[in-house]
């Protein structure tokens, strides 16, 4: 593997463990959003090594009970974004939506 991929792997890493969208993490360190999700799928692409899982824990930055009239209930915030998830969501299409929001 050359520099250029060993830094973007390592930046990738880091992005991985920040908990930040890819554009915020982009934005705070200066790097351009198009070349790391070029390398994002490069290295993807490279070997099973350099994948990431395809789900993962994160750590969610506001989670608030939600009183309702169907049952128990969170909301969660994500950057501008808020979801509110009653008892027994599809956690698939969470991920699904948290991954779409992300890409904003």
């Amino acid at each position: 593997m050359d520099t250029k991929q060993e830094l973007w792997k390592s930046r990738i890493e880091e992005w991985n463990e920040s908990g930040l969208s890819q554009r915020r993490f982009c934005r705070e360190r200066e790097y351009s959003l198009s070349a790391f999700r070029y390398w994002k799928g490069r290295l993807e692409d490279a070997g099973p090594e350099h994948r990431r899982e395809e789900f993962a824990l994160v750590s969610l930055p506001s989670v608030a009970p939600v009183a309702g009239d169907g049952g128990p209930s969170v909301r969660v915030t994500v950057g501008r974004y808020t979801v509110s998830l009653k008892t027994g969501f599809d956690v698939c299409e969470l991920g699904r939506l948290l991954d779409l929001l992300e890409s904003r």
